[in-house]
């Protein structure tokens, strides 16, 4: 009985975390806005660009901003993936 239990919650918690990364696709990638990046407020400062984020029907572009490194981290930017269903942003993220 306790096999099925943990077999359940496993599954369950499976689920959470599959739905939780999900692609939008768009016919067309929208175009990258000019964006100035202001100066640098501390001597470790690095520039983490703007992202595109899914709101509602659309993508809408974040400004980028200055962050403190991660150690042992380089910072992978955003970018346009095409795929079957045209064309989806895939988050910039520390690696």
């Amino acid at each position: 009985m306790n096999t099925s239990k943990i077999l359940i919650t496993i599954a369950l918690a499976g689920g959470l975390f599959t739905s939780c990364v999900r692609s939008y696709y768009v016919a067309k990638r929208p175009e990258q806005p000019q964006e100035e990046q202001p100066a640098k407020p501390y001597a470790d400062a690095i520039w983490i660009p703007g992202d595109w984020q899914w709101k509602g029907h659309q993508y809408t572009y974040a400004n980028g901003h200055w962050d403190h490194p991660k150690k042992d981290h380089v910072y992978v930017k955003g970018e346009w993936v095409k795929g079957g269903s045209g064309y989806y942003w895939r988050e910039g993220h520390w690696r």
